[in-house]
């Protein structure tokens, strides 16, 4: 058997995946409920912190399995 790793297939090598939550933005609008002029706003993703990208759940970010 070979200990040879190999590249990750869900991420491809990078050890990063575009974030669900903003589908790669950074971005995601969010409702102003409870507030009389209701509306939205734009603000940074909560699950990547605005980076658009999350670390491969796959690998764990080292690219390689």
């Amino acid at each position: 058997m070979s200990n040879e790793k190999k590249t990750c297939n869900g991420c491809n090598g990078s050890g990063e995946v575009s974030c669900p939550g903003c589908r790669g933005s950074g971005k995601v609008e969010q409702l102003n409920e409870g507030k009389k002029e209701g509306g939205s706003k734009i603000v940074s993703c909560a699950g990547c912190h605005g980076r658009g990208t999350r670390t491969c759940g796959s690998c764990g970010g080292s690219g390689t399995k």
